[in-house]
């Protein structure tokens, strides 16, 4: 794995560990209690979102890369 995609992954990381944390403070349920009381459609919601805002930064990675002549590996 190339270093800018290992720090995306860390920082995705971050970003859910955050959220989940924001989300169980100002609810005052933990995780499960959450995902019980149809957190999941949220989940989901947030988890695509998410995914597709990282493949849109991704694609702008490599077409940058493509146009300056650069290889993106």
């Amino acid at each position: 794995m190339t270093r800018t995609r290992q720090q995306s992954h860390v920082l995705l990381a971050m970003i859910g560990f955050v959220a989940a944390m924001a989300a169980e403070l100002s609810k005052g349920q933990d995780l499960s209690s959450q995902i019980s009381n149809g957190g999941v459609s949220w989940f989901v919601g947030t988890s695509i979102l998410l995914s597709v805002a990282f493949m849109l930064g991704l694609v702008a990675l490599a077409f940058t890369e493509f146009v300056s002549g650069r290889t993106l590996l």
